[in-house]
C-alpha cells in the first residue's frame, strides 16, 4: 500500500507540476517538462542531511485516468534529484560551497553530494555538484 500511495501521489504531482509550471531548458529547447518527482523528507540516520523518495513514470500520464499514474520508485537517492535537491538548497542559503550533502534514498542508500563552484546556464545561476556513490 506505501508504494502505490506513493507512486499515486507522485504522478498526480508530477501531472499538477507539468500544467502548472512549463519548464524548458535554457540551452536546449527539447528538454522540457517536469520528468520526475523528488518527494523529501527527514533522514532516518543520524548521519543523513535529507531523505527523498524518486518516483519515475512508466507511461503517458492523464490526470483523468488514474490506471495511468503507474510509476516506479528508484532505489537509489537519484544523482539529477540529489543535484537539483543541493542547488535549491544552496540557492535559499541552506548549503554553502564546499559542504557536505547526505542524501538517503527510501531504501536507505546513499549519495554524497557536494557544490563546488557557482555559474549561469543561460541567464540563469546554476551549480556545479559533484556526487560519489555505489550502486549495486
Amino acid at each position: 500500500l506505501l508504494l502505490n500511495t506513493e507512486l499515486g501521489i507522485g504522478e498526480m504531482v508530477k501531472i499538477a507540476a507539468r500544467e502548472a509550471l512549463p519548464v524548458v531548458h535554457p540551452l536546449n529547447s527539447d528538454i522540457e517538462g517536469v520528468s520526475i518527482v523528488v518527494i523529501r523528507g527527514p533522514p532516518h540516520a543520524a548521519s543523513s542531511t535529507a531523505r527523498n523518495c524518486v518516483v519515475l513514470s512508466t507511461g503517458d500520464l492523464d490526470w483523468n485516468q488514474p490506471a495511468t499514474w503507474t510509476g516506479v520508485l528508484d532505489r537509489s537517492p537519484c544523482g539529477t534529484g540529489t543535484c537539483a535537491v543541493m542547488a535549491v538548497r544552496h540557492a535559499r542559503g541552506e548549503l554553502k560551497l564546499g559542504e557536505a550533502f547526505i542524501h538517503e534514498s527510501i531504501l536507505g542508500t546513499i549519495f554524497e553530494g557536494m557544490l563546488h563552484e557557482t555559474t549561469t546556464v543561460g541567464q540563469y545561476p546554476a551549480v556545479i555538484p559533484t556526487i560519489k556513490a555505489t550502486g549495486h
